[in-house]
């Protein structure tokens, strides 16, 4: 670490022992404080006539040289050579965070709280301690890559505030430093060694266990909100590696037991709702570079178990072999909620199917629950349009024939009539994503190859589409895409480019009265939007099999190939011609 300006290691050293004596004063004052302010306006700089820049480096040390404190402690060792050092206190966690809110309340120094300190530090180069913030030495030597990322009882403080604070700052810290050196806190502790139950692990199970037990003096309702926080942040822990999934899975279960599974968690639906929601976050698979996290083998499988996925079933409505049971009034829209993500987790994952999880009573109990589904509302259609687009994109090809084959079904997913023009999007584009999934590599942005229908039962689905609003596919797509409503043009076209990479469809779409003179025609769209939705569409056929094996007409594949070259936003130049007259 280099010096901050004019500050010598000598005076760190002298900070170092002002800031001792503070802590001292502060904790002999009890409700006077006056000599403390005094002191620290003195260490500041307040009263002299210095420079704002000199103030706010010499703050800045004296946050440094605190916030250290809370990582590790300097041995002896370390100091032994520079007789200034050799007698370096150590200050107690709690001390720092006092002086901390000390400086924030007196002299109002941003950033107050102990999280966002150890959030600062958690990804700083001082966590690898090559130097020492206080006496600015090199912590050199073959044990330094053992020294502890942060010391237990900043690490049981962390813990203790998740349960104190309702933000997440406490369990963004502890994910932050278990991403440092997970070996060392999340996995097999290698420091201290007496202390192997120091892990983060076992403090949060510790400290979950104890609210659980209802036995701390809480209400059952804060107890509840409590044990959601810290099964929320193990989840957080486990979503960072398979390797630390696999290590989680004994404490989720425990967690699951307790709080969604068993008949004492049933008399509290609310709790068992935001496990849901947990769980539901388990099982993302956002494809946004912000958000995505690998969907990794042991995540996978303790999310695609029987006993989760029977039990989901249950509450949707689908755990009975008669398809008679309802789905429970509270629970039944986040547990079929859940299951769409477990079908786009076996999506996202080429090893999974739902086949070798749950076979023939899975897809039964799915089709049951999917049956049992309120779709009369907006919010409730939308659910179950997400639940019956996500299995059929991610079951084989005679689950699907089971769902498209039941009529209450296929209407309640693909029947068009009367839906505003949002709800008319929705349907088209969870359509086109089933076929945009099962095309191979080269047609998706994905690296794996994901469990898919065959072109045979997309070309099924888009007939039994057909079928459903009575009017052939076709028609459909023009008629939307010739609209001036944004929504469904949009949603037309991303259907219509999906469908172009399915042969006998493309064929069926290019033979279609009216069809090529709108793909040609460049007036059709006045907007950004649709002028490249429209361009992607004419993309998807040249690069299509049809278009590779000559099956284009001449004319048309020419005008095509010159629109690409083009590009979508390509104006025709007019000419002007000066006048003379």
């Amino acid at each position: 670490m280099q010096e901050d300006g004019n500050i010598s290691p000598s005076n760190n050293v002298q900070l170092w022992q002002s800031l001792m004596e503070i802590n001292q004063e502060l904790t002999n004052s009890k409700n006077n404080s006056e000599q403390a302010i005094t002191h620290m306006r003195t260490l500041l700089n307040i009263d002299r006539h210095t420079s704002s820049s000199s103030a706010e480096k010499q703050q800045h040390m004296i946050i440094k040289c605190l916030t250290s404190q809370l990582f590790y402690a300097y041995p002896a060792a370390d100091a032994a050579e520079n007789v200034d050092t050799a007698n370096i206190s150590i200050m107690s966690v709690m001390d720092v965070y006092k002086m901390l809110e000390f400086l924030c309340t007196q002299f109002g120094v941003t950033q107050p709280t102990l999280n966002s300190y150890v959030m600062k530090y958690a990804s700083a180069d001082e966590l690898e301690y090559q130097t020492c913030p206080i006496t600015n030495e090199k912590l050199s030597g073959e044990n330094n890559d053992n020294r502890p990322i942060v010391r237990p009882d900043t690490l049981k403080l962390l813990v203790e505030q998740v349960k104190l604070d309702g933000s997440d700052s406490a369990s963004a810290a502890i994910c932050a430093l278990a991403l440092r050196k997970p070996q060392q806190l999340l996995l097999q502790p290698a420091w201290p060694p007496s202390s192997s139950g120091l892990s983060i692990i076992s403090l949060i199970m510790t400290a979950w266990r104890d609210v659980t037990s209802g036995e701390n003096g809480y209400s059952s309702a804060y107890n509840s909100t409590l044990s959601i926080r810290y099964c929320a942040l193990v989840i957080n822990l486990a979503m960072q590696s398979d390797e630390a999934m696999q290590y989680l899975i004994p404490c989720l279960d425990e967690m699951m037991d307790a709080i969604l599974w068993s008949d004492a968690a049933s008399t509290d639906p609310l709790m068992q709702m935001s496990a849901l929601d947990m769980l539901e976050k388990l099982a993302s698979t956002s494809t946004t570079k912000q958000q995505r996290k690998p969907m990794h083998p042991s995540r996978t499988k303790w999310l695609l178990s029987k006993r989760m996925l029977m039990f989901l079933l249950d509450l949707s409505g689908g755990g009975s072999d008669h398809g008679d049971d309802l789905p429970d009034p509270i629970l039944g829209a986040p547990a079929l909620r859940l299951l769409s993500s477990l079908c786009r987790v076996v999506q996202a994952d080429s090893s999974a199917s739902l086949a070798d999880f749950g076979g023939d009573e899975l897809i039964e109990g799915f089709r049951n629950a999917l049956l049992v589904t309120e779709t009369s509302g907006e919010l409730e259609r939308l659910a179950f349009i997400d639940a019956v687009s996500s299995f059929v994109g991610s079951s084989s090809d005679e689950a699907c024939t089971l769902i498209l084959g039941n009529l209450q079904i296929s209407e309640g997913w693909l029947f068009l009539g009367s839906a505003q023009s949002k709800m008319k999007a929705v349907i088209m584009n969870s359509i086109a994503q089933i076929i945009d999934y099962s095309q191979p590599s080269q047609y998706r942005s994905d690296d794996n190859n994901a469990v898919s229908i065959s072109n045979q039962m997309i070309v099924v689905l888009l007939t039994k589409f057909g079928d459903v609003n009575r009017c052939s596919l076709p028609e459909i797509l023009l008629s939307f895409a010739r609209k001036p409503v944004m929504e469904t043009k949009l949603a037309a076209y991303n259907l219509m480019r999906s469908s172009c990479k399915v042969g006998t469809i493309l064929l069926l779409i290019l033979a279609h009265a009216g069809f090529q003179e709108f793909l040609v025609n460049r007036e059709t769209d006045a907007t950004k939007e649709g002028k490249e939705a429209k361009f992607a569409v004419i993309e998807a056929i040249v690069k299509s099999d049809v278009y590779a094996r000559g099956l284009v007409k001449d004319d048309l594949a020419r005008k095509l190939d010159e629109i690409v070259k083009q590009g979508p936003h390509y104006v025709k130049a007019m000419s002007w011609q000066m006048m003379t007259e």
